[in-house]
């Protein structure tokens, strides 16, 4: 196979990389193990919400970026804007602002502010852009009275639970003038199923006579609460359920929405439909491959082999030469990122594609704070790369001249605690496509 560019992993910040390069142009296509991370995250776009040597929040997500560059100036944000915190804003706004239309078509929200959204887990948090079917769960300024309403049968979603969390939360943040109760409907068709899950209870609402029925319940619920709005687990799955929520809302007489869940959930779902569909709409050929060995020449990536299965666990071996090749593996959660432990229980941390040099703090462990607001330091382990978003070695130089990189396999900084991942995939893998068009 050969192309103009080759893109490794189909995660937003692959398929970001590969659409802004095949809307310029050029032959791209995409190689991957499956889907990647970016279907079990939230589905929110973090930008920035945290800068752990400080903490505190940064509101709006672009005004926390000249602490950023005292406090970390090796961040990818500081990295793509060539050390320059007023770069580094202009490059993430020109960046979101060239996303495909698919994506912001499916997100509500603005770089101008950070905003708090119920979790499933009766948290709140901070993020920048949600998915349509979330605003409900933003929280505001105005009055509002919520109702977390869970299905039962569904351990996922505990709205008791969440609903004392929230309360807590809510008060620590003085944010008193909203209220939280908890409600339960059932969904007629998954009684007694042992591990129900959101994409069950999405698979039987898409059945007209289980949706009415919903309806019915829900709208019971409604008329004796009188709530504001109802968040309901993360079970829009499908467009046609996306469509639904205004006739439950008709019905309810309230804003009707759902919580962000943990995976796997329908947020997550639904992003990654949409960029399969922006591949397919704009040529980008994919691939399912296995086991990539890359081939260098002269210090150039020359090709890369991998195995894919075809009939009855059989494989075949196909190669994909390219001039120019886009590492956007993610990080430990999608194994582009792996630590191998020896029978002495010494760790060594490796990229699992091109064995790239990795930046590795002194102390990784994690501490024993699992909510440590300053983040943990394995988070930080990661690609070390330049502004044009190459990696390099520890001495700054370029390891190979056509290879770049993008999203969470980068280091030096940690997305969970800055809740920063959606914002850094998007922007590094837009600046990696710049770079290969030499804007």
């Amino acid at each position: 196979m050969e192309t103009d560019v080759l893109v490794i992993g189909k995660g937003i910040a692959g398929v970001v990389a590969a659409a802004n390069l095949a809307k310029s142009g050029k032959k791209v296509s995409i190689i991957a193990r499956g889907y990647g991370a970016t279907a079990l995250s939230s589905g929110c776009l973090d930008v920035l919400s945290y800068i752990p040597q400080v903490q505190g929040i940064a509101q709006p997500p672009l005004s926390g970026f000249k602490m950023l560059a005292i406090t970390n100036n090796n961040h990818p944000y500081i990295i793509a804007g060539e050390g320059d915190a007023g770069k580094a804003e202009e490059i993430v706004s020109e960046a979101f602002a060239n996303l495909p239309e698919e994506i912001k078509e499916l997100y509500v929200g603005s770089l101008e502010s950070n905003f708090y959204v119920i979790t499933g887990f009766g948290t709140l948090k901070p993020t920048t852009f949600v998915q349509k079917p979330l605003e409900p769960a933003i929280i505001g300024d105005e009055p509002k009275k919520i109702l977390l309403t869970g299905i039962n049968g569904l351990l996922d979603f505990n709205p008791v639970m969440a609903t004392s969390v929230a309360a807590l939360d809510l008060k620590k943040r003085s944010l008193g003038h909203i209220k939280v109760k908890a409600a339960k409907v059932s969904v007629k068709g998954v009684e007694g199923i042992p591990t129900l899950t959101t994409s069950t209870i999405a698979s039987v609402l898409g059945e007209k006579e289980a949706f009415n029925d919903f309806k019915s319940e829900l709208s019971k619920i409604a008329k004796s609460e009188e709530p504001d709005v109802i968040l309901l687990p993360s079970i829009f799955t499908t467009p046609e359920l996306v469509k639904s929520i205004e006739e439950l809302e008709n019905a309810c007489g309230c804003k009707i929405g759902e919580v962000a869940m943990a995976p796997p959930n329908a947020a997550g779902l639904r992003i990654q439909r949409v960029l399969n569909n922006i591949c397919e709409k704009m040529g980008i050929k994919t691939y399912q491959i296995m086991n990539v060995t890359p081939v260098i020449k002269d210090g150039r990536v020359e090709k890369v082999i991998g195995e894919q299965t075809v009939l009855f666990g059989k494989t075949k071996e196909l190669e994909f030469k390219a001039d120019n090749f886009i590492l956007a593996t993610g990080d430990f959660i999608s194994e582009g990122l792996v630590c191998e432990v020896d029978e002495e229980l010494n760790r060594t941390f490796k990229e699992s594609v091109f064995n790239l040099p990795l930046y590795i703090p002194s102390e990784y462990f994690a501490t024993l704070d699992p909510f440590n607001p300053s983040g943990q330091p394995f988070s930080k382990i990661g690609v070390m790369v330049n502004s044009n978003m190459k990696p390099v070695d520890h001495n700054g130089k370029v390891v190979y001249d056509n290879l770049y990189a993008a999203g969470s396999i980068l280091g030096y900084y940690d997305y969970r605690a800055e809740k920063s991942g959606m914002g850094v995939a998007i922007t590094t893998a837009y600046k990696a496509a710049k770079s290969i068009l030499g804007r």
